[in-house]
């Protein structure tokens, strides 16, 4: 599906591809540091900014 989406979408071409290990690596450590307070209500990219919706 990200393939399809990545010929077909502009947008995707503008974003930087990562690895699946990078990507997993990641969202991992962001699970493992982040707290209600702090991150609570956010969406988060998979390198901690926050991401705008």
């Amino acid at each position: 599906m990200a393939a399809f989406l990545f010929e077909r979408e502009p947008l995707m071409k503008s974003l930087p591809l990562i690895t699946p290990e990078k990507s997993a690596t990641s969202i991992l450590d962001l699970v493992d540091t982040s707290t209600r307070e702090k991150d609570g209500g956010k969406f988060l990219n998979y390198d901690g900014t926050a991401f705008e919706w």
